[in-house]
């Protein structure tokens, strides 16, 4: 009996040994980083609010004894409460009362106005629909008033705020007009100047001015034309017709000068032309001539009251007309005479704005 007992005590005895002098050795002779293969169990070099007693892979575990309770009465006494509403211990930190809130990522109420060091405006309010001005390092300032209709924001000069005003026309500068222009007010025009116009005349004084604004069309007679202003064609009216033919133009403006050229031949005239010009209804002029067989038939002369006026060599008028109508597209020739000899009457004609 004795010795089953001694059987299995034995290997007890021989355990417990080896456990009291692991431990032995372990306390005096371990550290932790020889203990870091049961998990690395302790890593306390992380800050979390308090100052500790740094614990590393040399301290013995023999010094954790006094190393602990320092470590722990440390974080006891820094630790930080935790409320939803308020922290009683915190007695110096600033509150949301003197800070202000935020709301939704937007300043909420407590804030003072925000300085323009600090990106704001220095300024509480906005005048209503003013422009605003920049004023260095002090709040914004604004345009004064508001201008009236048509008013342009216009420039004081460098260093001075800008200020509304009425538009005006540097005189001195030289302006390239591309749009067609309406001046109505003819008496502020003096004298108008033109260069490498084509207009035989570069000047246009205040006296051709009005004519052209308020006068009669005869008046334009004293303003010459360019020839881009000019639009040709040419017609015929049968013989034996009085009639008032109406032509159209496409000048697109009434014109002040009207010139023909109009022949005629065969019959009781061997030939006959005419060369007129007409600068309003009742301004029509010609000069024509028959030529016959001989010299000695030749008949020449002039008319103040037609365009054309055709004759024979008797000077016997057989067709005449005269401008009846002016328009901005049309102008009619009206044929007072047309006789049954002679044949059609050609012409060609030529309008001027």
């Amino acid at each position: 009996m004795k010795q089953k007992i001694l059987k299995y005590l034995t290997p007890i005895l021989i355990a417990l040994l080896v456990l009291i002098i692991g431990i032995f050795l372990i306390a005096n002779f371990a550290t932790l980083g020889n203990l870091a293969t049961i998990g690395n169990l302790l890593t306390f070099n992380r800050p979390i609010g308090t100052t500790l007693t740094t614990i590393t892979e040399d301290t013995l575990v023999s010094d954790l004894g006094t190393i602990l309770p320092v470590n722990f009465n440390a974080l006891n006494a820094g630790k930080i409460e935790v409320s939803s509403s308020s922290v009683a211990s915190i007695t110096t930190l600033s509150n949301l009362v003197t800070v202000g809130t935020l709301t939704s990522g937007a300043l909420g109420s407590g804030f003072t106005i925000i300085g323009v060091a600090q990106g704001g405006t220095g300024s509480s309010t906005l005048s209503v629909n003013q422009i605003l001005l920049g004023n260095s390092a002090s709040g914004v300032k604004v345009v004064a008033g508001y201008g009236t209709t048509g008013q342009l924001l216009t420039s004081n000069g460098a260093g001075n705020a800008p200020y509304w005003a009425s538009p005006s026309v540097d005189v001195s500068v030289d302006y390239r007009w591309t749009g067609d222009h309406i001046f109505t007010a003819s008496s502020t025009f003096y004298e108008m100047s033109f260069t490498n116009s084509g207009l035989a005349t570069t000047t246009i004084t205040k006296t051709e001015i009005d004519k052209l604004v308020g006068g009669a069309t005869t008046d334009a007679a004293s303003i010459h034309y360019h020839a881009s202003d000019c639009i040709g064609g040419f017609g015929y009216m049968l013989e034996n017709t009085v009639a008032a033919q109406v032509i159209s133009h496409g000048l697109g403006v009434a014109p002040t000068l009207i010139e023909m050229t109009a022949i005629t031949g065969g019959g009781a005239e061997t030939m006959s032309q005419s060369f007129g010009i007409a600068t309003s209804t009742s301004a029509n002029n010609c000069t024509y001539y028959a030529h016959g067989n001989a010299d000695a038939n030749s008949v020449v002369a002039q008319s103040t009251s037609t365009i054309i006026t055709l004759t024979n060599t008797s000077n016997t008028v057989s067709a005449a007309a005269s401008i009846s109508a002016i328009s901005a597209t049309t102008f009619t020739l009206n044929w007072t005479t047309n006789g049954t000899t002679g044949g059609n009457r050609f012409y060609t004609y030529r309008v001027c704005k």
